[in-house]
Formats: structure tokens, C-alpha cells, sequence
């Protein structure tokens, strides 16, 4: 594992205490973090700068397992219906975007920024309701980076920014865990939004 770079992976360790405090078994199933030069040679292939703390988020660990599945990849949640991606997946993702809004669109999918188009300099992480995708905008100051939700849909409008840093976000999520804004389904072993809140959640991005 690579040295860290920022204070995300923190951030993310008390994201995972209070996944479990919940009831969540995410933190038995982490998978190991990657090399932060494994991390920029996958996004080097891409043409993306990654920022520090995506470096970091897959430093830190390269997302989940869960023996419960023959394919290998989890279910396990971080957030009602959002899951994270090993960079394997993430990466074949990216590049599968890019062709699908590339042969639709051409070169103008790279330069839209309507909501209604993936752009080429997102690198996505999570996926929920939509896709959750760091900005790589390289430049001098590339220590933190935008997240956006995108939601391809034209009955789900809403893609935009909904935190100005990855930190950011993870204490989004952790925020609105101590406020009891979801709840652990043992039944379903799933995280589930408290009733009232699913549309707020929506609003906000972080489903």
C-alpha cells in the first residue's frame, strides 16, 4: 500500500465505524489498498490526472469482497443502493462511458457539461441510483477534486456537483448516519433510508 497523500483515508475509517456501529460487516470484507503507481498507471491509460485523493481512495482500499457472491465483487454497501468499485471495474466502466457517449455524440460528449452527457474527465467510483465520478482536472492545485452524480436518465435530471472533495463527501455520508437518516434491514442485510427521507437523500445526491 502507498503512502497517503491526504487525510481521506481518515475520513473513510470513520465512515466504515459508523457503517458498523449500524450493522453493516463492510469493514470484514475491505479488500487491500493498491499502489498509489498502480492507482496513476490505470488513470495514465485513461489521460487522467488523478487528484491526490483518489489516489488515496484506492490506496486506502480497492473497494470490497463478499464470499456471498461466486463473481467475487460485493453487494456490501457504503449508502442506501451505493456501492463501491475495484479500480479494475472502475476503469473498464470509464472507458465504456466514453464509447457509449463518444459513437452517440462525438466529440461534443467530452465538452458537455448539461447534465445529460458523461464527461471525459470523470472517473467514476461509486454507483447508486447513478454514477459517482471524481473530476480529473490535473492542473497545479490537484490535491482535491470535485464529485459528481450522474444520472443519465432524462426522467432523472440532477447530475451535478454534490461535493466539492471526496472528504467532503464521505462526511456527507457520515453526517447523515449519526443523524438517523438510514437504518440496517438485517433481514436484507441491506442500508435502507429512513421512511420520509428517500426523497431528500435523492435531492442531495448521495443515493
Amino acid at each position: 500500500m502507498g503512502m497517503q497523500m491526504t487525510d481521506l483515508a481518515e475520513h473513510l475509517g470513520v465512515l466504515m465505524g459508523e457503517l458498523g456501529n449500524l450493522g453493516s460487516a463492510i469493514g470484514g470484507h475491505l479488500r487491500p489498498g493498491r499502489t498509489v503507481e498502480e492507482i496513476r498507471v490505470a488513470l495514465r491509460a485513461l489521460d487522467l490526472d488523478p487528484p491526490a485523493e483518489l489516489a488515496d481512495w484506492y490506496a486506502w482500499h480497492d473497494a470490497t469482497d463478499d464470499p456471498r457472491t461466486a463473481e467475487n465483487t460485493s453487494p456490501i454497501e457504503v449508502f442506501p443502493g451505493v456501492t463501491a468499485l475495484r479500480l479494475d471495474e472502475t476503469a473498464g466502466l470509464c472507458r465504456e462511458m466514453r464509447e457509449t457517449y463518444h459513437a452517440a455524440f462525438g466529440d461534443g460528449a467530452a465538452r458537455s457539461g448539461d447534465g445529460t452527457m458523461w464527461r471525459d474527465d470523470w472517473f467514476p467510483i461509486l454507483v447508486g441510483l447513478g454514477i459517482f465520478a471524481v473530476e480529473c482536472r490535473g492542473g497545479k492545485s490537484n490535491d482535491t477534486a470535485p464529485v459528481w452524480r450522474f444520472l443519465s436518465h432524462p426522467s432523472q435530471p440532477g447530475t451535478r456537483i454534490v461535493a466539492s472533495s471526496l472528504a467532503a463527501f464521505v462526511y456527507l455520508l457520515v453526517a447523515e448516519i449519526r443523524a438517523g437518516s438510514v437504518w440496517w434491514d438485517s433481514s436484507s442485510q441491506s442500508i435502507q433510508p429512513r421512511v420520509g427521507d428517500e426523497e431528500r437523500l435523492d435531492r442531495l445526491g448521495l443515493v
